[in-house]
């Protein structure tokens, strides 16, 4: 698809292809730098999982358990609410039926890290209902890019963070 060119910006043929693979270019560079860098938190998903902290592994308990149909327990006994993340509990599970040739902790660390780049996306994709233009909305995923803790992943941090960007103000 092209785009259609400026004011004075008349010619045919190779001058006219040319200003108008410039105006594409223009057009999708935003979006191609924020894709780029959204590689970083899965790559760094991909090397973190084996190293969850304890908060992580009680989540991923209570989702095997549930998986595994014995309730919402920790590991036998009685159905309790020990995890500050049902959600992210209900949530592993899911992955645990779904993919269980998946590791458990991969599933969600991947799960996790795949809402910090629907967060920075979101940015881009409303960046009109945020009056961004499409540099700046790209900025904004690079921040939390930038920001962003890789030893949450696997945790409710970028999973609360996800749903809260998903639904923007539209005043």
């Amino acid at each position: 698809m092209f785009l259609p060119l400026p004011r004075g910006a008349g010619g045919t043929g190779p001058e006219l292809d040319a200003g108008r693979a410039a105006l594409d270019w223009e057009r999708a560079a935003p979006a191609l730098c924020l894709g780029v860098f959204s590689l970083f938190p899965l790559a760094c998903a991909l090397l973190r999982w084996p190293y969850l902290n304890d908060d992580s592994y009680i989540t991923l308990t209570f989702s095997k358990s549930l998986a595994e149909g014995r309730g919402f327990v920790f590991n036998h006994g009685p159905p309790t609410l020990g995890s500050t993340t049902p959600l992210l509990v209900l949530i592993g599970a899911v992955l645990q039926l779904v993919l269980p040739w998946l590791p458990l902790a991969l599933g969600v660390t991947l799960f996790t890290s795949g809402c910090l780049v629907a967060s920075a996306w979101t940015f881009y994709y409303f960046r009109e209902a945020f009056r961004l233009n499409a540099w700046q909305a790209c900025l904004a995923g690079l921040t939390l890019y930038a920001t962003c803790n890789p030893w949450l992943f696997g945790m409710e941090a970028y999973v609360s963070n996800g749903f809260s960007r998903s639904r923007p103000r539209w005043s």
